[in-house]
């Protein structure tokens, strides 16, 4: 062994040294007496000192999680047999707290093939469990994402193969990622155009979305949205993309020229309250109408005629960022539109008003502007 530092006490402190270094320590176990020799490494993995007390076999097994404790059996058949004898478990200090232990086991024999000891070396792999369990986290959610993902998602190279299916199934290996995004339509200017996308996403190093039209399996032609993201190294170097498209079709069935104009539903007209959290009163006083229009209105299992009051009640709440959804497929339905100033600009093609005199007629002196601030209309 060599000896790291110089002196009688040399030895026993690079013993000593290695122990602390490695988190490590070592033991001997002799079977007849159920009696351990532990060096001080050992004890520090006990959380006790090293002249706390003498330790059996027993003692070690008692500090052991109940869950990982080797059965009887297991113990005995490794012992007779002489293999070694690989083992983590969790050893619960005197102070409660628990630490991961990873155990290598050896079992000693005399000149007659009996056991008589058994040896160890044991290492603290409680930061290595930790990381491994974040690792199993990431993992998880990560498939937990895959499968949220209402489309298809792929792993693409610098030279645009896809280098793995992460929701697509295996055989796509090697094939250039536009083939895979849906654009086998059979309209030139549809590929040139993804193409094009697909070669510029790959020259930034942020996220970049693209819709296009793409046919589905049935022969159909629909829309798609794909967006590539970057993955990154820790040096900021991209290493390769993440696909991932999915289907838009039904969010592009309608226009908003056509949802200026249908006329609202009972349950439009109530989510869109619910969203603006706007009680009846406060939107019959913003919009100039009677509460019990508006409550008529809502109690309408369907579609309302087109009324004046049921005008000023979509312009009124159009201003406040609501926008109505009239789908070709499934229910009219109601969401907040994000930019707030092309829902005012909206709202004044809607009432579409003669003259400015006129629009100050049909709203309240008081509006509601892009900042969430009063202003005079």
């Amino acid at each position: 062994m060599i000896n790291l530092f110089e002196g009688k006490p040399g030895i026993r402190e690079t013993q000593s040294f290695i122990e602390e270094k490695l988190c490590a320590g070592i033991w001997r176990w002799e079977i007849a007496s159920d009696d351990m020799e532990c060096s001080p490494g050992f004890f520090k993995l006990l959380g006790m000192e090293p002249a706390a007390r003498k330790l059996s076999f027993h003692d070690i097994q008692q500090m052991v999680h109940p869950e990982d404790r080797l059965a009887t059996e297991e113990l005995a058949g490794f012992l007779y047999a002489g293999t070694p004898l690989d083992h983590e478990c969790r050893i619960i200090r005197p102070n409660g707290r628990i630490r991961w232990i990873s155990n290598r086991i050896e079992a000693l024999f005399d000149s007659g093939g009996r056991v008589t000891h058994a040896i160890g070396v044991s290492v603290d792999v409680t930061k290595q469990r930790e990381q491994l369990q974040s690792m199993k986290n990431s993992a998880a959610r990560f498939e937990a994402l895959l499968e949220a993902i209402d489309g298809k998602a792929w792993i693409v190279n610098h030279e645009g193969a896809i280098l793995r299916s992460l929701k697509e199934g295996p055989g796509n290996e090697e094939k250039p990622a536009f083939l895979l995004c849906g654009i086998d339509s059979g309209r030139a200017e549809d590929r040139a155009y993804i193409e094009e996308q697909i070669r510029c996403a790959r020259t930034t190093s942020h996220s970049q979305a693209f819709e296009y039209r793409a046919s589905r399996a049935d022969g159909t032609i629909g829309w798609m949205r794909t967006i590539v993201t970057p993955v990154k190294d820790d040096h900021r170097q991209i290493q390769e993309w993440v696909y991932v498209s999915t289907d838009v079709s039904l969010q592009r069935q309608y226009l908003p020229d056509d949802a200026a104009v249908s006329p609202l539903t009972g349950a439009q007209i109530r989510g869109a309250r619910g969203i603006l959290a706007m009680s009846v009163r406060e939107l019959a006083d913003a919009a100039n109408v009677s509460p019990s229009a508006i409550r008529r209105y809502e109690e309408t299992n369907g579609i309302n005629a087109p009324e004046p009051p049921l005008t000023n009640i979509r312009a009124e709440l159009v201003a406040r960022g609501i926008e109505f959804i009239f789908p070709k497929a499934g229910e009219p339905g109601v969401r907040l539109r994000q930019n707030r100033k092309a829902a005012i600009e909206l709202r004044r093609d809607i009432t579409s008003p003669a003259s400015s005199t006129s629009r100050r007629r049909e709203f309240p002196p008081s509006r509601i502007s892009s900042n969430g601030k009063s202003r005079p209309w």
